[in-house]
């Protein structure tokens, strides 16, 4: 599969390389324009740097190529809040940043899991579904139509002590 990062400033590029070693990946930088036809998936990488709210937002070509595109797309942290922003969901600020293992619920079986942000999906817009939610917000997200998901938390840290990235797969239904 030819998978193209997008990487927003992540501290765990490294993982997300680990993450996808069996497949063929590309990075771009947070505001580079990128092929939008060229891959079989595109990855929002997470990062706080910058909030989905930061003004001017470095991150209006990937809000306007998410609901343009039909293409597969799956968000990490911020990147699941970059999806959540691109249709209007409503966020939540935590009074100070969350880091920590935490168990959610996903298909009734329990999964750990590793946070590590400052805002929360609270509210979904009309069109996105919640897959699954933590006491926080909304955890695993996806598009009623499209094939995107967004995960609050990070499959890609911490791989030895959590199940983030058993339940990437499960939720995608790719293989990494």
């Amino acid at each position: 599969m030819k998978i193209l990062i997008i990487n927003n400033e992540t501290k765990h590029i490294d993982y997300l390389l680990t993450l996808c070693v069996e497949h063929n990946i590309d990075i771009v930088e947070l505001g580079e324009e990128f092929d939008q036809e060229a891959y079989d998936l595109y990855v929002l990488s997470g990062w706080w740097h910058h909030s989905v709210f930061y003004k001017p937002s470095p991150y209006v070509y990937e809000e306007d190529f998410i609901r343009t595109t039909s293409k597969p797309i799956i968000g990490i942290c911020l990147g699941a809040q970059i999806i959540a922003q691109a249709y209007w969901s409503h966020f939540d600020h935590l009074s100070e940043k969350l880091q920590t293992h935490m168990d959610i619920v996903y298909n009734h079986k329990t999964y750990t899991v590793y946070e590590a942000h400052r805002y929360t999906i609270k509210e979904l817009s009309k069109d996105l579904i919640s897959l699954a939610q933590s006491s926080h917000g909304h955890e695993i997200i996806r598009h009623k139509e499209k094939p995107q998901r967004g995960f609050q938390f990070h499959p890609e840290a911490n791989m030895d002590t959590t199940d983030g990235k058993e339940l990437l797969s499960l939720v995608t239904g790719m293989d990494f």
